[in-house]
Parts: structure tokens; sequence; C-alpha cells
């Protein structure tokens, strides 16, 4: 499978793919951290299943947040 992924930014965490069969699910490739690029990369994996199967894309941002009370 081949699919395009950019991790640019301060917020980026993660990038992760997993499969799933027969309810079962598989993390089959990750990444992790800003890249510092902009551009975006071709990524590759193998799913060596013949059958029916899901493939599902997790990512994680950090967000920050700061709250002002104004009195």
């Amino acid at each position: 499978m081949t699919f395009y992924y950019s991790m640019y930014g301060g917020t980026v965490e993660s990038l992760s793919v997993f499969v799933r069969i027969n309810g079962s699910e598989e993390r089959i490739w990750s990444r992790y951290g800003n890249h510092a690029l902009r551009n975006w990369t071709k990524g590759c994996v193998s799913i060596n299943f013949i059958g029916t199967y899901q493939v599902e894309y997790d990512f994680l941002l950090k967000i920050k947040f700061v709250l002002f009370r104004l009195l």
C-alpha cells in the first residue's frame, strides 16, 4: 500500500497505520515528531493478507492552550 503524508509543525506527535483483520488490530507503520519539511513524503507498507481487511490511520497532535481569567 502506498500513501503520502506530511508531518510538518510543532504540534505533530505521531502518525500510525493499522490493519484490522478479523477484529484484530496490528500497527504496521508509524512515524513520530516534526519532520521539519513542508513537502509530502511517500510512505509504503506491505499488507500480506488475502481476504477482507480494514486499514486505519491514527494521528496525534499536541494542542497547547492558555486559559485567561479576566478580573
